[in-house]
């Protein structure tokens, strides 16, 4: 019952803070329903919903008085108000603009250099927000592991006789669907906005980074008896996971505002000057 309640009341803060996501909150209530209508029955089945839905109703309440306290509409959270929005009678959302955003999110070049910070922002100068840095299969390695999804498919037709320590793997396995269905319908729905902004991937990225992991828990237990393919999964996760890091630290420094840049140069140098003289040293760069 508390979990049920719990999940409800996340939910609906979730939708609160951050209207878009009740793309995800909506596949996420769609599987929890089914599933709840599978393993239960009459007035538990009723309860379990009851207790699920409360806490999501009430936040939805709560965010319709707010509107309608702010705007005059329950149904208004602001967007008819945003001033930086240019006035477009066709509406903000087409799927004229998906193959082009599916470049920008997905395969939007990035931009490296010989000199710190080595990952560079494709911004303009004295650009005050992030825009568009790089796409999500160029800027975060860590995503290639969802090529693990292949041999997984493979190895889930094959018998177990492993895992025995975790009795709930099919529960597991309705979790990734889930989360990965959530993940795709959020992408494709922000695929449909007129703007591209490398902020607006937050909507799914961690969604997406669970179901990775979900994916990795699952392949290292379908392996954990081969020893060699076991440490070969663990080498290539570790490798593209520091992979991402790095670009995310280095790519840090010079995405605007470049804040440490402007209020510290000194460091700034000081900092620049040791990542040039160690890269240089390993010659990274030129074997990248």
């Amino acid at each position: 019952a508390r979990w049920l309640v719990l999940a409800g009341l996340s939910w609906g803060l979730a939708i609160g803070s951050r209207h878009n996501l009740v793309i995800s909150i909506g596949v996420y209530l769609a599987f929890a329903l089914v599933q709840i209508a599978r393993n239960g029955n009459g007035r538990e089945m009723q309860r379990r919903m009851v207790l699920l839905l409360s806490p999501l109703a009430l936040c939805a309440i709560g965010l319709g008085v707010y509107n309608f306290a702010r705007f005059g509409n329950p149904f208004e959270i602001g967007v008819n108000y945003q001033l930086s929005l240019p006035a477009d009678p066709d509406g903000y959302f087409s799927t004229a603009y998906v193959l082009s955003n599916l470049f920008v999110y997905l395969f939007y070049p990035m931009t490296i250099s010989e000199s710190f910070p080595f990952v560079l922002s494709t911004l303009p100068a004295n650009s005050q927000f992030d825009e568009v840095v790089a796409g999500l299969f160029t800027s975060t390695p860590g995503v290639w592991l969802l090529a693990l999804a292949i041999p997984c498919f493979f190895l889930s037709r094959k018998p177990v006789d492993t895992l025995q320590d975790i009795p709930t793997r099919r529960s597991l396995k309705s979790f990734f669907f889930m989360v990965m269905a959530a993940v795709l319908v959020q992408f494709l729905f922000l695929t449909m906005f007129f703007f591209a902004a490398m902020r607006y991937m937050a909507d799914f990225y961690l969604q997406l980074v669970l179901g990775i992991w979900l994916l990795v828990w699952w392949l290292d237990g379908r392996v954990r008896t081969n020893l060699r393919l076991r440490a070969a999964l663990w080498l290539a996760v570790t490798v593209l996971v520091f992979w991402t890091v790095g670009i995310g630290f280095f790519g840090s420094f010079d995405i605007p505002p470049q804040s440490l840049r402007v209020l510290n140069p000194d460091l700034y140098t000081r900092i620049a000057s040791y990542w040039d003289h160690w890269f240089k040293s390993l010659g990274i760069l030129r074997a990248y």
